[in-house]
């Protein structure tokens, strides 16, 4: 992602879903020239932590706490607009992609990192598809519900961003090996719907 935001020398970056701020600073440190790189984020507390640790850094980053897809940005003012793992929970992924449409410059560019389908992340699909019967059922998930794989489909995505206004839309799969600790495993499943909302009953 940020290779991506340095082939293109933005001069103003906005950093979508930013948590604690980690990508905005990575954009911040790798594009020096950049006049404004600012990260925002629905939780007060991230944004809050980010800020501090930009200014821990003396990084340029800037930090704002608000909802990314209704946030009053100022109109065609961001030419990079970039989000890691933070676009795929909008509710309604058109509206939220148009508004970010009204916001990008001329000739902005959108790069989002998303996940892959199912079947593609495996540490992600491999406690629910385990406890498959052994935990009680959960129902079904919207089709079109915000979660982790919402933008997954690609034919989806090139409608959804074609009615919104973005043009020349690409993909760019990305495989990497997931890997930590064993012990860190129960932690990680407890976190991890349907397994964790599921456990939490039996171990109460």
């Amino acid at each position: 992602l940020v290779a991506e935001a340095k082939a293109l020398v933005p001069r103003t970056v906005l950093d979508i879903g930013c948590g604690n701020g980690t990508t905005t600073r990575h954009n911040a440190d790798a594009l020096p020239d950049a006049e404004e790189i600012t990260g925002i984020d629905i939780s007060e507390t991230m944004m809050r932590h980010a800020q501090t640790l930009s200014n821990v850094s003396s990084n340029k980053a800037s930090f704002v706490a608000a909802d990314a897809a209704a946030h009053p940005y100022p109109a065609g003012h961001y030419d990079l607009i970039v989000s890691r793992f933070g676009s795929m929970f909008f509710g309604d992924q058109v509206a939220a992609l148009r508004h970010l449409k009204s916001a990008a410059a001329p000739g902005g560019s959108l790069c989002f990192v998303v996940w892959q389908e199912p079947a593609a992340n495996r540490f992600l699909t491999a406690g629910a598809k385990a406890a498959k019967g052994l935990l009680p059922e959960t129902p079904p998930r919207p089709e079109d519900a915000p979660s982790p794989f919402a933008m997954a489909d690609q034919t989806k995505m090139t409608e959804r961003l074609s009615a919104s206004g973005w043009a020349e839309t690409s993909f760019q799969p990305v495989t990497f090996r997931f890997g930590f600790p064993e012990q860190h495993l129960e932690a990680f499943m407890r976190n991890i719907a349907p397994v964790g909302p599921g456990l939490d009953p039996l171990l109460s």
